[in-house]
Order: structure tokens, then C-alpha cells, then sequence
């Protein structure tokens, strides 16, 4: 069972080369009273199979304020996988204090949008 505070929700991957984020955020200093931040990682489920000439990027930004949020980590680019598929991405040990989690959609064609579950795990 996931802690609540590590859910970061659904993130809509609607629109190619148009960034789409967590609905929530993950502060840190919240999180070092769960676990070991230093195994704490990134998790992105597939909402449905990734279509062929899509690509998705999953990404983790942070910030000092939890207003000014800045690319922190530009994790792994699939071009394929199926639904249900959980992408992870190590999250770096030196992230500012609020932390979300951010999808890079592409295609050579029209993208086939799906939604994305994402949350904060350890490992």
C-alpha cells in the first residue's frame, strides 16, 4: 500500500512536444520522515499501451518555493511498453525541497494521449 504523501496523481500526456505534470507535489522535507530518501524513486504507470511513432519522457522538476519549479531530472524515453507498464527514474539526492513529476510527449504523428498514474516510491 502507497503512502498517500508520495501520490502525485494522474498526469494527462494529452498533447505532443506540450509538458504535462503531477497534480501534486512531494516535499521533501515530508518525505525524510517516511523513508530513506536517498533510495527514493520516481514511478510512472502507463495508462495504455504506448502507439506506434509516440515516445514518451518522464521527468522530475523541483523547486526552492513550490511556485518556480525547474528541470531537475530528464529520466527515460520509451517508445514502447503496455499498459500497466511502471517506468521508474532515481530521484538525485541533491533535488530542491518540493519535487513533481513531469511527462514529455512526442510523435511523428498524432499522439494517442493517455493518462498517467505517478508517485514517489522506496526502494
Amino acid at each position: 500500500m502507497r503512502d498517500a504523501l508520495l501520490i502525485t496523481g494522474t498526469i494527462a500526456a494529452a498533447t505532443k512536444a506540450t509538458r504535462a505534470y503531477s497534480a501534486n507535489t512531494l516535499d521533501m522535507a515530508v518525505a525524510q520522515n517516511l523513508g530513506d530518501v536517498k533510495n527514493l524513486y520516481a514511478c510512472f504507470k502507463l495508462g495504455e499501451a504506448v502507439a506506434s511513432g509516440d515516445s514518451f519522457t518522464f521527468e522530475i522538476h523541483d523547486s526552492a518555493n513550490n511556485t518556480d519549479f525547474a528541470l531537475a531530472v530528464s529520466g527515460k524515453t520509451i517508445s514502447s511498453g503496455a499498459a500497466g507498464d511502471i517506468v521508474t527514474v532515481p530521484v538525485p539526492k541533491n533535488v530542491r525541497r518540493y519535487v513533481k513529476l513531469g511527462v514529455y510527449p512526442a510523435s511523428s504523428g498524432t499522439l494517442d494521449a493517455q493518462d498517467i498514474d505517478s508517485w514517489f516510491e522506496f526502494r
